[in-house]
C-alpha cells in the first residue's frame, strides 16, 4: 500500500468518527507553490520536482498543516518558511520517495516532523 492510500485510509477512519480533515489531491502537478490551509491534507502524487510552501493565517490552537507528496525521478527542490523547525532532523530530499510532513504552530514557529518511504 502506498503512502497516498495509507493517508486516505487514516482520513476515512477519522471522518467516520467525525474528525476528518478535507483532503486536497493533485496527481498531475510537477511543480507547486502552495499556501497551506490549516487542518487540510494535501496529497501530490504526480512526482514533484519543486515545492514551495507557505502557511495561511488561522493556524492557532489545535491546527495542523499536513502534506504528502511523491518526489520525481530527480530530487525535488523544497522551500519552506524560515519559521519551520524540524525535529529530530531536517529532511534530505531524494528522488522517487513518498514524503509526509506535519507542521504544528508553536508560538511564532512551526514544528515540523516528517517521514519518507520508497515510492
Amino acid at each position: 500500500m502506498n503512502a497516498e492510500a495509507v493517508f486516505a485510509l487514516m482520513d476515512k477512519k477519522k471522518a467516520n468518527r467525525g474528525e476528518g480533515a478535507p483532503v486536497v489531491t493533485d496527481s498531475t502537478t510537477t511543480a507547486a507553490t502552495l499556501e497551506m490551509e490549516p487542518n487540510k491534507l494535501y496529497i501530490y502524487s504526480g512526482g514533484l520536482t519543486a515545492l514551495t510552501i507557505t502557511f495561511a493565517e488561522g493556524g492557532e490552537g489545535a491546527a495542523e498543516y499536513r502534506i504528502c507528496f511523491k518526489s520525481a525521478a530527480s530530487a525535488p527542490t523544497v522551500s519552506l518558511p524560515n519559521t519551520v523547525v524540524f525535529s529530530p532532523a531536517t529532511p534530505i530530499y531524494e528522488a522517487d520517495k513518498w514524503y509526509e510532513f506535519s507542521f504544528i504552530p508553536l508560538g511564532n514557529k512551526y514544528m515540523g516532523v516528517f517521514t519518507y518511504t520508497q515510492a
